[in-house]
């Protein structure tokens, strides 16, 4: 089963863990959508850069794209 406090999807980076979030249990859109509206501290451009990058990935280590659909309770890692 996955343990959400030991992250092994991404490494540390700079001495600092992966953040997480998980996705809502109800709605549609994509992970792009989500994160944009959730978590609007970045902008949409800065988060399709970082999915692009591979900076986020989701519980099992697969990149979240801009355009996948959103997987209800999936945790997503990434960086800040």
């Amino acid at each position: 089963m996955h343990n959400p406090h030991d992250p092994k999807v991404l490494p540390m980076r700079e001495g600092v863990s992966p953040s997480c979030v998980v996705l809502p249990t109800q709605g549609q859109g994509s992970m792009l959508d989500f994160l944009a509206q959730r978590l609007p501290a970045a902008s949409r451009a800065e988060w399709q850069a970082r999915m692009q990058a591979g900076e986020v990935v989701d519980e099992h280590g697969q990149p979240a794209t801009p355009e996948r659909a959103l997987v209800p309770g999936l945790r997503l890692y990434y960086y800040r």
